[in-house]
């Protein structure tokens, strides 16, 4: 019972990173915890690939803001030209998970890393969600 009531505290307390929202340069995921994916990872279990537009990047940022808002329980909590930052809300347990989206213009994508504030692995939540998001960002017009 105590583990699970510190569990739940956690869930419900623990914080966005200091720099989660303040248009920092995406970085890549750690791979000391399987709790995360970016688009900048080279190593298998945490990279996925680029989100590609050709579009302008205007157009490109806004059609990204329309499919992450397809998710249930996401809030853009930082948004400029180049940048969007997303808290993601689990439905069971409210665990949250934190995503920064940033157009990369010299190569037409728009370059990612999502993951979770807490745990030790995310059972390929991250992922699952970056693939919707990507489906909904290819299949909007």
């Amino acid at each position: 019972l105590a583990y699970v009531l510190r569990l739940i505290y956690l869930i419900q307390n623990t914080p966005a990173a200091a720099d989660f929202g303040t248009a920092r340069a995406l970085t890549v995921c750690a791979t000391s915890k399987p709790n995360c994916v970016s688009s900048l990872n080279i190593e298998a279990d945490f990279q996925a690939k680029p989100i590609a537009f050709s579009i302008d990047a205007t157009s490109a940022l806004a059609k990204l803001k329309a499919a992450i808002q397809t998710e249930p329980n996401s809030q853009v909590v930082f948004e400029n030209a180049q940048q969007l930052d997303v808290t993601f809300k689990t439905a069971l347990f409210g665990f949250r998970d934190d995503a920064s989206f940033a157009v990369n213009l010299p190569s037409n994508r728009i370059e990612f890393r999502s993951q979770s504030r807490v745990g030790y692995s995310d059972l390929g939540v991250n992922r699952k969600r970056i693939e919707r998001i990507r489906a909904a960002f290819e299949g909007s017009k």
